[in-house]
């Protein structure tokens, strides 16, 4: 396959990613960060640096108000 080609998945997941808000294309953002870092944990792990500037970045997020309630997860998991 050349990389101009997009596959059916591909095609899928940008018909479900576009219906998405915002918030929810941050939030599967975030995981797909998270699934990529961990897959494979033990061969890439990052360095303390790495860590501490996530850290850092979250702790951000959330004095920006950028979060999302325990309820409104449960909720939005549920619609999925």
């Amino acid at each position: 396959m050349s990389h101009m080609a997009i596959s059916r998945i591909d095609k899928e997941f940008l018909k479900f990613f576009s219906q998405l808000d915002e918030s929810q294309k941050k939030s599967l953002l975030t995981m797909l960060k998270t699934l990529i870092k961990t897959t494979g944990a033990s061969e890439h792990r990052i360095s303390v640096e790495q860590y501490n500037s996530e850290l850092e970045e979250a702790m951000e997020e959330i004095k920006r108000g950028d979060i999302l309630s325990h309820e409104e997860v449960i909720k939005r998991s549920k619609g999925w």
